[in-house]
């Protein structure tokens, strides 16, 4: 199990911004590497109704979807 499929499972019940910037920095990291099963916690995380919507989530949910495009680009090539 990788960090972002860690961290996916606290997204939604934290209460702080800067969750998102860690979310974000994962997701960087492990962009190319990503698993489905990361995909599927981060997709859940990312609409669960306790998440925090803010800015900063709108910027992830942008992020997120960009490296699900990219990834999707480089597999399919």
């Amino acid at each position: 199990m990788s960090l972002l499929e860690n961290f996916a499972g606290s997204v939604a019940y934290s209460i702080y911004e800067e969750t998102f910037a860690v979310f974000d920095k994962l997701l960087y990291l492990t962009g190319e590497a990503i698993s489905e099963t990361a995909i599927k916690k981060c997709i859940v995380a990312l609409v669960d109704k306790y998440t925090l919507k803010s800015k900063s989530h709108k910027a992830s949910m942008t992020a997120f979807m960009n490296t699900l495009m990219d990834v999707k680009m480089r597999r399919s090539n």
